[in-house]
């Protein structure tokens, strides 16, 4: 597990990347509890149980909406920026890693055909004119 901290600011974290061979039995908590999106990895084997259960109804405030991304199949080249919009990693995720982008701005191309992304947000989504801005990035 690689975890990115900004360069403008060290307490600033932006992205955290695992990939599928660093998986093991036990959680690797892949956001910090104070952040809007919570993600967590285990390897997991076939006589593992877990109870049943929902999750309660609480006041929850975000300001600012966090991604992650699970390569199913194929490949991507992501690119991570900080949070000046300068690139500050640029890294090749396969089926089975997994991205989870917190801070700063990112974007990826698909390296391979049929690659199958699964995407997950922190919501709600108002649209793109409300939730983005895109980044000039001409390196």
């Amino acid at each position: 597990m690689k975890k990115i901290f900004s360069n403008i600011d060290s307490n600033v974290q932006i992205v955290t990347l695992i990939r599928k061979d660093e998986v093991t039995s036990h959680r690797h908590n892949l956001s910090d509890e104070k952040e809007c999106l919570q993600v967590a990895a285990k390897r997991v084997h076939s006589d593992s149980k877990f109870p049943a259960h929902h999750h309660n109804i609480c006041d929850r405030a975000t300001t600012k909406t966090q991604e992650a991304w699970v390569v199913v199949q194929g490949r991507i080249k992501a690119v991570f920026y900080d949070i000046d919009d300068s690139k500050i990693l640029e890294t090749e995720l396969s089926s089975g890693d997994c991205a989870v982008v917190f801070n700063g701005g990112h974007g990826f191309e698909v390296v391979d055909n049929d690659t199958i992304i699964y995407e997950f947000k922190n919501g709600p989504y108002y649209g793109v004119d409300v939730d983005k801005e895109y980044i000039n990035d001409e390196n």
